[in-house]
This record gives C-alpha cells, sequence and structure tokens, in this order.
C-alpha cells in the first residue's frame, strides 16, 4: 500500500515540475519580447531599423524572432521559445 502512496507522489511531483516548466518558458518569452520591443522601439525612434535591433536582442535571450513590424511609432515584436511565445509592443508616450 505504501508503494501505491509513493508511485503516485513521485507522478504528481513530475506533473508539477512539467507544468512549472512551461510557466518559465512562456515568462523567458515575455521578457524576451519585452527587451526586445523596447530596444527596437528606440532604435526605430533615433531613425534606425528596429526589427533588426529586436531580432538581435531576442537571439541574445536564446529566443527566436517569428515576426516583428512597425505601426506608427511603436515597434511590435513576437518571440517565440520551446516553452511558448510572448507578443510585446513599444513605443513612445506621445
Amino acid at each position: 500500500m505504501a508503494a501505491v502512496f509513493v508511485a503516485a507522489f513521485v507522478s504528481l511531483a513530475g506533473v508539477a515540475v512539467y507544468a512549472a516548466a512551461g510557466v518559465i518558458g512562456i515568462h523567458r518569452a515575455q521578457v524576451a519580447a519585452d527587451m526586445a520591443s523596447v530596444s527596437a522601439a528606440h532604435e526605430h525612434y533615433v531613425g534606425g531599423d528596429g526589427c533588426a535591433e529586436a531580432a538581435e536582442v531576442i537571439r541574445l535571450n536564446g529566443a527566436d524572432l517569428s515576426d516583428c513590424f512597425v505601426e506608427g511609432m511603436d515597434v511590435v515584436v513576437r518571440a517565440e521559445m520551446a516553452g511558448g511565445d510572448a507578443v510585446a509592443r513599444a513605443g513612445p508616450v506621445e
């Protein structure tokens, strides 16, 4: 009977670890997208190529840039990682 409880506990622990890894992956992708969008918006604001800047920042964060476009003065980027993907937008306040 104790073996059944141990097996159940180990199974639940495995599920918890798997779920936590997914959440961490999504958060890492969001951080990469957030950082890249802010950096890209600044680069675009000063006249540079915002999407090239976003690609570099996302690469340095261990993610892949799956989409980048400029909408007015805002830059929108999508970062993909093994654990998930995330979208971020940044631009000047006014």
